[in-house]
């Protein structure tokens, strides 16, 4: 989920998922995972060819095979129809099937947010964006969503309060600190903390 670092991050999380499935073939959660970091390293454009979709797929299948209707599989299958397709219905569908084993999966709701936000429905967006911060409060990545989502609404005070949430978690990062600097000139016009967190980053 890291942007910065995802495209060194996801081809060793591979590697090392391909590993575990190799040593344990039975292992649902390690191909789950597999399928879900072959797609999302496809849709970033890390390796945007059919050749990783099928890897993605055949991780899929995999899964399907040990435990066909167990919630991570139709969770994978959510992610593979969004990353790889862009088909929002099927991911809808899978996420809906998901969901009656997974009520309080905070990746639910993510992904949910994910296909609202693509499809304008701002408000269901943010919604879900919010759901899934309950239920996975230290979150860094859901945080930075929800930042998002009440960004594009002006929604400056709640998105102010997300960064400074997300500040307490990760205090160090950089794209947060800009983020969170940048607001107030959005919200207020003012430059100042933009220029001195630039400054400060620079040292």
């Amino acid at each position: 989920s890291d942007p910065i670092h995802a495209r060194q991050k996801l081809p060793e999380a591979a590697r090392l998922l391909t590993d575990a499935t190799t040593r344990d073939p039975q292992f649902l959660a390690a191909w789950c995972l597999l399928s879900r970091v072959h797609s999302v390293a496809y849709f970033r454009g890390h390796d945007h060819t059919l050749a990783r979709l099928d890897l993605a797929r055949t991780a899929l299948e995999s899964a399907a095979r040990i435990q066909p209707e167990a919630g991570e599989v139709h969770l994978a299958f959510a992610n593979y129809y969004y990353h790889g397709f862009r088909d929002y219905g099927r991911a809808r569908s899978e996420l809906a099937l998901a969901r009656q084993t997974l009520p309080n999966n905070s990746d639910l709701f993510l992904y949910t947010g994910f296909i609202d936000r693509r499809e304008s429905r701002w408000e269901e967006a943010t919604h879900n964006f919010e759901q899934a911060f309950e239920f996975d409060p230290r979150n860094f990545f859901i945080l930075q969503q929800l930042a998002l989502a009440y960004h594009w609404q002006r929604r400056y005070a709640d998105e102010a309060r997300v960064y400074d949430q997300a500040l307490a978690i990760v205090p160090a990062d950089p794209n947060t600190r800009i983020l969170r600097a940048v607001l107030a000139l959005d919200w207020r016009a003012d430059i100042a903390p933009f220029q001195q967190t630039l400054k400060s980053l620079a040292a």
